[in-house]
């Protein structure tokens, strides 16, 4: 049967009526092959501005005049604030989703126009317009416009996690001491919370938590759970994960040194059951996805614990520092003689984790927002104290250019001798420093040039010996393509790819470089060289689709990536600056806050309850409605509030822990 012809231009032309009649003639079962994702995009290109249209219609609604008759106009300067029954009743929603909707249509109608704009024209789809509506919330209007005329016309490019994230970098950025407080509040929110699912097993979610303590603790899990695995243990990492965290957490492992939690978590494992086993799924479960390659594939991973190469386990230029503890997980996470022979080993304080921030936050000189890769932008001060504890991580830096692009990535051993976390503070050192770690200091060049003329105190040697390497760039990035023919990038190279691409390369993939494959775009074995235009980082799932052919890929120039589909389409992908441009603070004074109302004794007497039965008071019997001034908070926020929240607390995060 001869394909459809689809009309010409469909993917020019704009959503309404005339693409609405379009869509409606194509019958998408007799389209080509290649033809179908043009059709598939012009009817989300549709449905958005169809969302748009109801978003308008809803805040209309919401702000009719309940006392007036129905057959009159008349309309309200705020929403009703039992607009969400009418809405309910309307389109059969629960009172809760539908207050949901309606503040969304209110936040995009009235708050956010240039978003609903761009909805409407089908540049952005409605998940999309909810994360702006989401992460804008809290900001005033000219903070908003700042960040949207800055960021939707990228929008369209970006998946929803990539919005997200440069979101929420944003968002720190122009008002860092609103989000300080923000922080705070919510630290102080920080809970347990345990509960029972619909299939008899049990969920545990700790909310409010410090993100560099959290992501310590999601690596130390990790490490102790590949060590495990090595040493015999018969199930998969993630099975491995949660029932070592498990045992953590109840206690069952309670002073046993790293060794001897191998050895009681190997005593406890048992064979797998036929009937329930299911294959390794490291490819799903964020940072298991380094380990165990396929010797077969072009990849340039080995299948170490860790997934380093033996090259980048050596003290030589991989060891990042002085004491020679550089890499990002233990350098002896195995048990000695199946976790019982020799002097138990005794567990750090902290696992190390990777921290990225800028050299000038570092230095106090701005509060731009750090990054834990994988998790996300945290505030300067999180970022500044989880850098104290890791005065023992491989030093990373990232050289960068007037478009925070990468000149030149390095590792330096020198510290600012005693660094306290406090921007440009010099005192006593932290008792105990965190095992392991990256911590990756952006440097643009100019801001070099200028503290090399003067240096701050404390800090002139770890000034001059980036100023040395950067003067000698040219030999450095030279050296890194010298040993092209090896199958292995040596590790500067290894590191120069990870920085300069940041996460995966696959389209739309977040998975970060450091915990990926360094994958030949050409493969090695038909004549791919191992240089930095031929090399690219690519997670295991995403490697494994372009080994097996479905996916192709060239890079013409070195860090961006142009991808064919099977069916035949074109994507092209880069890393994200290293130092991208950020918009200048923009503050807001703070509003005297409210004295915190003391907890009520239905309140504290579920702060007393054990966690397991659920910490969530009992709805009302009537749902409170939405104040009028106010469409994202309700009359009693000590009921409604807490229940409209509810399903938000018990939702997976978005992407996955480790």
């Amino acid at each position: 049967m001869q394909p459809m012809a689809i009309p010409d231009g469909l993917a020019d032309i704009p959503p309404g009526p005339a693409l609405g009649a379009l869509l409606a003639g194509i019958d998408p079962a007799r389209v080509a092959n290649g033809d179908t994702v043009t059709v598939l995009q012009a009817w989300r290109r549709q449905r958005s501005h169809t969302d748009a249209a109801e978003f308008a219609v809803m805040t209309q609604v919401g702000r009719c005049d309940p006392s007036s008759k129905p057959s009159h106009l008349a309309r309200l300067e705020t929403p009703d604030p039992n607009c969400g029954i009418e809405i309910a009743a309307a389109l059969t929603l629960t009172e809760l989703a539908a207050w949901h909707e309606h503040t969304l249509a209110e936040t995009l109608v009235h708050r956010l126009p240039d978003v609903h704009a761009a909805l409407a024209c089908g540049d952005i789809d409605r998940g999309k317009a909810a994360v702006f509506a989401d992460l804008l919330e809290p900001l005033t209007d000219t903070q908003n416009a700042r960040i949207c005329a800055a960021l939707l016309p990228k929008a369209r490019g970006l998946t929803t996690g990539q919005l997200r994230y440069r979101l929420r970098r944003m968002v720190i950025a122009i008002d860092p001491d609103a989000a300080r407080r923000r922080y705070n509040e919510a630290l102080r929110r920080r809970r347990v919370i345990c509960y029972l699912d619909e299939d008899g097993t049990a969920t545990i979610t700790m909310i409010g938590l410090d993100p560099a303590a959290a992501q310590a603790a999601c690596e130390r899990v990790d490490g102790l759970a590949r060590a495990i695995r090595v040493a015999g243990h018969p199930e998969s990492l993630p099975v491995i994960r949660i029932d070592l965290a498990t045992a953590l957490l109840d206690g069952s492992l309670h002073t046993l040194s790293h060794d001897q939690i191998i050895t009681a978590m190997l005593a406890r494992a048992t064979a797998p059951d036929p009937d329930t086993d299911t294959p390794n799924d490291d490819a799903h479960s964020g940072a298991g996805h380094r380990s165990g390659s396929d010797s077969s594939s072009d990849s340039s991973s080995d299948s170490s614990e860790d997934g380093r190469s033996e090259d980048d386990r050596g003290d030589g230029d991989g060891g990042g520092h002085g004491d020679g503890g550089g890499d990002d997980e233990p350098r002896d996470n195995g048990p000695r003689a199946g976790g019982s022979g020799g002097p138990a080993r005794p567990e750090p304080a902290r696992s190390g984790v990777e921290v990225r921030l800028r050299l000038s936050t570092l230095l106090g000189h701005d509060e731009h927002p750090g990054e834990i890769p994988g998790l996300g932008p945290i505030l300067a001060p999180t970022a500044r104290a989880a850098v104290a504890r890791q005065q023992r991580a491989e030093w990373r830096f990232a050289i960068t250019d007037p478009d925070g692009s990468l000149v030149l990535a390095g590792i330096t051993r020198r510290r600012p001798p005693t660094y306290t976390g406090q921007p440009g503070q010099i005192g006593p050192p932290l008792l105990r420093q965190a095992h392991g770690g990256i911590v990756e200091l952006q440097v643009p060049a100019t801001l070099l040039e200028q503290l090399s003329a003067q240096p701050p105190p404390g800090w002139e040697t770890l000034i001059a010996d980036l100023a040395t390497q950067y003067a000698d760039r040219t030999t450095l990035n030279s050296a890194m393509d010298e040993r092209s023919g090896d199958r292995l990038p040596c590790p500067a190279l290894r590191r120069h790819v990870e920085v300069r691409d940041r996460t995966c390369c696959f389209p739309g993939c977040r998975r970060p470089a450091r915990k990926a494959q360094q994958d030949h775009t050409q493969d090695h074995q038909y004549g791919g060289r191992t240089v930095s235009e031929n090399l690219g980082p690519l997670c295991i799932l995403h490697h494994a689709l372009k080994t097996a052919g479905h996916w192709r890929v060239h890079q013409p120039v070195p860090g961006e990536f142009r991808w064919r589909s099977p069916l035949g389409r074109a994507y092209a992908t880069r890393g994200e600056p290293v130092c991208p441009d950020l918009p200048d603070p923009l503050p807001t004074p703070p509003s005297p806050a409210p004295a915190p109302a003391p907890p009520s004794p239905l309140q504290r007497e579920l702060d007393d309850e054990p966690i397991y039965p659920g910490v969530h008071a009992p709805a009302p019997a009537t749902p409170a409605p939405l104040d009028a001034t106010s469409a994202t908070t309700t009359t009693d926020p000590n009921t409604a509030t807490t229940a409209r929240n509810e399903t938000a607390e018990r939702a997976p995060p978005e992407d996955p822990p480790f």
